[in-house]
Order: structure tokens, then C-alpha cells, then sequence
């Protein structure tokens, strides 16, 4: 099984149903993935917006169809062996988001970033 790792956006326009075109095809047949970054995000988002219960719901069954990369011990220890020169190597911004997410993935779903 193929994973991939969804940032927000995409994980919003999906539970919009707003996925079309190119996206849609590169996400069919894998499994998609979210980090716990992103679900914290969508649950702003549900607040801000003030989202009713069948709306949450909705939300709720979205996010039990994913895999969720949750935050441990090893995903912070992935995240701080990230060397910055191999980082901006392989074009990625060490930020704190960004380079959690990364380690997130690296750990959870074993992704190795191309070189």
C-alpha cells in the first residue's frame, strides 16, 4: 500500500468534496494520511466557523477514513536529526510545522524524501 501525506488545504478541499482534476487522480488508490498538525487545524476551523453537529460529524467520519501521524518520542527525535544543509538539500524549510510534519511522516509511514 502506497501512503500519502495530506497537508490542510487538501484535507479541507477533500471533506469539501472540492478534489478534482490532476489531485483527484494522484490520490486515488493510496492511502491517505493526515498529521496531528492538521487535524488540530480542522478542528479551528470546525470552531471558527462555528460548524454545527451534523457538520462535526461529518468531520469526524472524514477523519476515521484516514491515517492519522501522531506526535511521540520518535517522531520528535526525527525531527531534531533533520541536519539543516541535508534539509535544504532535498528542498525542505526546517520551521517548526514543517519539520514536524516531515518527521511525522518519515516515521509513521517510512517516506524517504527522493535525492
Amino acid at each position: 500500500m502506497q501512503y500519502v501525506v495530506l497537508d490542510t488545504d487538501v484535507a479541507s478541499r477533500s471533506i469539501k468534496r472540492q478534489l478534482d482534476g490532476p489531485l483527484a487522480a494522484k490520490l486515488t488508490g493510496v492511502a491517505w494520511c493526515i498529521t496531528f498538525v492538521t487535524v488540530g487545524e480542522l478542528w479551528q476551523w470546525a470552531s471558527a466557523r462555528g460548524w454545527g453537529r451534523r457538520t462535526r460529524d461529518g468531520l469526524e467520519l472524514w477523519l476515521d477514513r484516514v491515517v492519522v501521524l501522531h506526535s511521540d518520542d520518535a517522531v520528535s527525535r526525527a525531527w531534531g536529526k533533520i541536519p539543516p544543509m541535508r534539509a535544504a538539500a532535498v528542498g525542505l524549510v526546517l520551521s517548526t510545522i514543517p519539520g514536524l510534519l516531515h518527521a511525522a511522516s518519515r516515521v509513521t509511514c517510512r517516506w524517504r524524501p527522493r535525492t
